[in-house]
């Protein structure tokens, strides 16, 4: 999926815009909590099922990394999506707190080895 499908998903390019511009509270909470993991263990995350965009659901898969700087205060994710732009679902049809997605943890190497 390119970065532009991904922005039609959303309806607005996601450049600078902030997690909770982008999926409801629950679901950001959610996605929140994922990604501090990938940054604070460090981990790494793979997730096959629901891509949650501005209006709809969305089959796909997930990959996301963390990426430290030389700062342990900045630290970054950097995640890839695939999947096909078809429609799983109307996003307001989905029960609050819902989860369809098949979640992989993967341990990363020490850098300091």
């Amino acid at each position: 999926m390119s970065g532009e499908q991904i922005n039609a998903i959303h309806g607005a390019s996601l450049s600078g815009r902030a997690l909770a511009d982008l999926a409801q509270p629950d679901q950001a909470t959610q996605i929140a909590r994922r990604w501090d993991r990938c940054v604070d263990e460090p981990i790494g995350l793979r997730a096959k099922g629901h891509i949650y965009g501005k209006q709809h659901i969305y089959e796909g898969e997930r990959v996301v990394l963390p990426l430290a700087g030389d700062d342990p205060e900045q630290c970054f994710i950097l995640g890839v999506t695939d999947g096909e732009l078809s429609q799983y679902g109307p996003l307001d049809k989905v029960e609050p707190g819902h989860r369809n997605a098949e979640t992989t943890w993967i341990r990363l190497p020490d850098p300091a080895g």
